[in-house]
């Protein structure tokens, strides 16, 4: 528990296709009692508004539609981290990602990769650097558990994951080789939480 028994709040990071899946259901098998939340991808997939698909449609279009997939991301990370857990008190809540690597890896990757344009990446720093000032200790986490894996393993698994439904990888989900190098992002004037690593390329992770 975190002082005055509040939830520990742990971020579950890492490549695409390292195994957070999985590792998440061993989490949860140990640990029954932790709170474990999964990214919301079910939310970016139908988006309240017509049912829309801007997962997708960010594939699909990434210049046009990063900057505001990025920006609904960012909220439903935000609002997945500030919620209280659905049942009683648990002594350890685990998100699968965080506000943080959705800027300091997907957002940044994307503007790198020049689907963002500088113009609206100084505008999502501006919003998300004051959000998370603002908010404080409400959105801060405690820790951040980081699961490692070859780029080669995380590829092949990609593919199998798209030959299983049918269709290639996109681009998109190409896995972000700075993961591999995270930095540990603190909130300005506070002091970066702590981070545990682990290997990831078990036979079976997805």
């Amino acid at each position: 528990m975190g002082r005055c028994g509040a939830a520990l709040r742990l971020a579950l990071e890492g490549n695409i296709a390292v195994g957070k899946s999985t590792f998440l259901k061993l989490l949860g098998a140990t640990f029954p009692q932790w709170h474990l939340v999964t990214e919301p991808v079910a939310q970016w997939r139908k988006v309240p508004v017509g049912s829309t698909n801007l997962l997708q449609m960010m594939y699909q279009e990434p210049a046009r539609w990063s900057y505001t997939f990025q920006t609904f991301s960012f909220i439903s990370r935000l609002k997945a981290l500030l919620e209280p857990p659905p049942a009683a008190p648990h002594p350890v809540r685990v998100f699968e990602r965080s506000p943080y690597s959705d800027r300091y890896v997907f957002a940044k990757n994307l503007f790198e990769a020049g689907h963002l344009q500088p113009l609206e990446w100084a505008i999502y720093q501006d919003w998300h650097g004051f959000l998370l000032r603002q908010l404080g200790p409400r959105a801060a986490l405690h820790g951040f558990l980081y699961l490692r894996a070859t780029p080669q393993t995380c590829l092949e698994r990609l593919r199998r994951r798209a030959r299983r439904a049918g269709v290639g990888p996109s681009p998109g989900q190409s896995p972000p080789c700075r993961q591999g190098a995270r930095r540990r992002q603190g909130v300005q004037g506070r002091p970066r939480p702590p981070a545990a690593r682990a290997r990831g390329d078990w036979p079976g992770g997805r």
